[in-house]
């Protein structure tokens, strides 16, 4: 069961590009929850609920000033400002029980690979993936353990197991993670010494 957060936010009436960027200096964001078949919610909320959220999936108990229930959701995507260093935009999706929803869970990675203790380097590919499920099925996250990883080999997602409550979508193949060949490092040749000129001889002429 992931865990469940409550935020709080109201309802965002029509405003113009400066007044939507007044409201980010003023450490609000503008965000939207999405209804299957019923019209969003456009809303403004505090842009610090967003930056400190937990890794992975979390419910959302969002409590809209204006709507007397509080609206079961989770978040779906977040928009940077071209830096990535500031959240501009963030969007939400309802939840209805026994409804399935389309979510991205994110890959947890743990262990040390084995090729790392004999120079192999690990890198990270795929960090996600879309899965179908019910509200109530909604993984925190999948953790995958890439301890037993030598050099040349890599954890792909074909070997994740699924439960049976959880339909993936996409992608359905490419490696996790994988450990390379240690970089080799171009050695410049030691200098050297320098040679010394060998001294002109002078022979020495007989006086006459």
């Amino acid at each position: 069961m992931i865990k469940t957060i409550r935020w709080e936010a109201t309802k965002r009436k029509p405003m113009t590009q400066g007044e939507m960027n007044e409201a980010r200096k003023a450490g609000q964001v503008p965000a939207i929850v999405t209804h299957r078949g019923e019209d969003s919610i456009p809303i403004m909320m505090n842009v610090m609920d967003l930056e400190k959220r937990p890794f992975g999936n979390f419910r959302v108990e969002l409590k809209i000033k204006g709507i007397k229930e509080p609206v079961d959701c989770f978040l779906k995507t977040l928009q940077y400002n071209h830096t990535a260093d500031k959240i501009i935009h963030a969007d939400f999706q309802s939840l209805t029980v026994g409804q399935e929803v389309d979510i991205d869970v994110s890959f947890e990675i743990v262990g040390e690979p084995e090729g790392l203790k004999h120079g192999g380097i690990l890198n990270t590919s795929i960090t996600s993936v879309k899965i179908r499920t019910l509200p109530k099925n909604i993984p925190e996250k999948i953790t995958v353990d890439i301890s037993h990883l030598k050099i040349g080999e890599a954890f792909n997602i074909t070997e994740v197991e699924f439960s049976e409550e959880h339909t993936l979508l996409e992608p359905t193949e490419g490696a996790i993670a994988y450990v390379s060949e240690p970089r080799l490092e171009e050695v410049e040749p030691a200098d050297g010494p320098e040679e010394m000129p060998e001294p002109e001889i002078i022979s020495e002429r007989s006086e006459d």
